[in-house]
């Protein structure tokens, strides 16, 4: 079972700066359908738009996009090479 999860919070953050999601995306160069799909979940931001988000804020990527995978990790020892 897919246990990732991808929690956004950049709606919180742009509540905390008291700023519209027109002034994200012209301030960051991220068009404003993009920003509005990032926060409703229906679009994982590319890395370098996480990264203009998050200086934009002063935070960092992981601060505004948490990352949970409640999968098991395989060890080194559990990967097979054929």
């Amino acid at each position: 079972m897919d246990t990732e999860t991808l929690t956004c919070k950049v709606c919180e953050a742009r509540a905390d700066y008291g700023i519209t999601q027109q002034q994200l995306a012209d301030a960051t160069g991220i068009s404003v359908r993009t920003i509005i799909s990032i926060e409703k979940g229906h679009q994982l931001p590319s890395l370098l738009s996480a990264m203009r988000i998050a200086n934009f804020f002063s935070r960092s990527v992981d601060q505004l996009f948490e990352y949970k995978n409640n999968n098991p990790v395989p060890t080194i020892g559990d990967v097979h090479h054929e």
